[in-house]
């Protein structure tokens, strides 16, 4: 297989060689369905992705204002034992949580200050700069999760709202234990080493184009060849989404794919063009825009009601094909493309510090 009808056996190729056989997927054109869409309630829910300016999880998104982390005081045991259920419902995930399993030295809430100290000095308008990879994953995981109100090993009856549970499972993928496709079992949770844990998703997260340099057309895109073979077999045939990185420049846009309809613009013996249609969760509706609110985080779960935040993202491709009707390379025809497609999955259950999420999400109940 060749990621491009000129290049020979490149990184990309040899990975999506891989890939092809060890999944078992279809490369003939004629076999592969030209439309596909994980059915309810597999479809993936929308959220913000905890940008780092905001404080990431430790953002009170539920209170007046909205208090970014760093704008309000640490809290203290008396103080939160005091809480009337209102005030507590106004505290970010992270507080939440560590309120929820009694430690009041407030360990989630103090690994967001520390990385948001690390960033002074940066550019902290970068809204789009948050956990929107890990986010994308469990939406993928887990179905939406249920507003619960409940009382932990702390005592204390603690509200979460649908996206504060969100914001725990996307920092379950973030810093938890991760599988990933490379069939590896072992990781670090967020009670050993922060550090290691983000090296260690880092390496095993299957990925399909590399991220972008600073000049124009320094992107190193998926071929349309690896896109169409993996959007056709894991969500047409295989009823499974991916990650995709939908900005192709150097800032990351990670949404969560779980549909495509695809036409044909023409077709010849050694070639096809093509037309798709992606359909992603979103955290942000405009992925050309430098500057955004995003998808707002939101107390009752979305699906129910209709209000989950989806995107539509059209490319253009030529799919060149053998003469047995197999696809063997690419070329885009349209300036938009994917930047990056990749698979992670967690581990099941849930270990380490966030070991609690296991009484805490409970989701929704949706029909096919």
């Amino acid at each position: 297989f060749s990621a491009d009808v000129h290049a020979s056996e490149s990184d990309e190729a040899r990975l999506l060689s891989s890939f092809v056989q060890q999944h078992r997927l279809e490369t003939r054109w004629d076999q592969l369905p030209s439309q596909g869409m994980l059915a309810q309630p597999r479809q993936p829910w929308a959220d913000t992705n905890w940008p780092d300016v905001n404080g990431g999880t430790a953002w009170r998104w539920n209170a007046p204002g909205q208090p970014k982390l760093g704008s309000y005081a640490r809290l203290t045991e008396r103080a939160v034992r005091a809480m009337p259920a209102e005030k507590l419902k106004q505290l970010s995930p992270a507080e939440k949580y560590d309120v929820f399993v009694g430690r009041f030295d407030f360990p989630l809430l103090r690994m967001e200050s520390e990385k948001l100290a690390d960033l002074q000095g940066e550019d902290l308008s970068a809204w789009w700069a948050g956990i929107c990879e890990s986010w994308s994953t469990s939406a993928l995981q887990y179905r939406e999760p249920e507003a619960v109100t409940l009382i932990g090993p702390s005592g204390i009856a603690v509200p979460f709202g649908s996206s504060d549970v969100k914001a725990l499972l996307g920092l379950y993928h973030h810093t938890g234990q991760i599988a990933g496709e490379l069939g590896i079992s072992e990781g670090f949770d967020l009670g050993e080493s922060f550090e290691q844990a983000i090296e260690f998703r880092n390496k095993n997260i299957r990925e399909f184009g590399l991220s972008c340099g600073d000049g124009p057309g320094s992107c190193d895109d998926p071929s349309p060849a690896t896109f169409h073979i993996l959007a056709a077999n894991f969500i047409g045939r295989l009823g499974k989404g991916f990650v995709v990185d939908v900005r192709p420049d150097e800032r990351k846009y990670y949404q969560p794919a779980f549909g495509y309809r695809s036409r044909v613009l023409e077709r010849k013996e050694s070639h096809v063009d093509v037309e798709t249609v992606l359909t992603t969760a979103t955290d942000i509706r405009d992925v050309s825009a430098d500057k955004s609110p995003g998808t707002p985080p939101s107390w009752e779960p979305r699906q129910p009601s209709g209000k989950n935040v989806t995107k539509e993202l059209g490319y253009r491709y030529r799919l060149f094909l053998s003469a047995d009707g197999r696809i063997t390379g690419g070329q885009w025809l349209s300036a938009r493309r994917p930047d990056s497609i990749f698979f992670r999955n967690a581990l099941p259950g849930f270990k380490g510090y966030l070991k609690e999420l296991s009484r805490i999400y409970k989701p929704i109940e949706l029909r096919n």
